[in-house]
């Protein structure tokens, strides 16, 4: 990934991805890089008798981006920001994205329904590029952590990581997660 191609992130208006908005933001403007600011428009469960809505959540999607795009410009002036509405699943949409950034962040609340309700680990398993993930109140600093499997992957995963983590000044946690017998 080049380092011009820009940080997306993920928003849904919750206080989460509030949170990951800005630290989205702040690390574009430090590395100079454009911010892409994404929200998805999940249609996939849409009935046919519910078609009309649709309008109404593409224009409240729209509205949404609007005032993330407002707040993000004012909190860091002179960076290029963009504004983008997808449509599909979640994790496929922001998966899919993810091929043309260097990063992709997205807010969490830290409390998961399980894997195929959490949006950030869904659009993290699909992700092509590093994944942030970013709670209220994090943006003090909590560490760097960085999940292997083994794979070529995940040796880049951590070679990224530890990079992040050393400018930073931050400590690296590695995890590895399996299946006991």
């Amino acid at each position: 990934m080049a380092p011009s191609q820009p940080i997306a992130v993920g928003i849904t208006g919750s206080p989460a991805s509030n949170a990951a908005l800005f630290w989205a933001a702040a690390r574009a403007n430090r590395l100079k890089v454009p911010l892409a600011v994404l929200h998805v428009l999940d249609d996939r469960w849409i009935m046919a008798e519910a078609m009309p809505y649709i309008e109404v959540l593409h224009e409240m999607g729209l509205a949404l981006l609007k005032e993330a795009g407002d707040k993000v410009r004012a909190a860091e002036p002179g960076l290029q920001v963009t504004l983008e509405l997808l449509e599909g699943g979640v994790g496929g949409a922001l998966g899919g994205y993810s091929k043309s950034t260097s990063m992709l962040v997205l807010g969490t609340s830290g409390h998961s329904r399980g894997a195929l309700t959490d949006r950030a680990l869904q659009a993290a398993a699909t992700a092509e590029c590093p994944v942030a993930v970013i709670g209220i109140g994090q943006d003090d600093g909590r560490g760097v952590f960085v999940g292997v499997d083994g794979s070529r992957e995940s040796t880049q995963a951590v070679a990224f990581a530890a990079a992040e983590a050393d400018a930073l000044g931050e400590a690296l946690t590695v995890l590895y997660a399996f299946t006991g017998p």
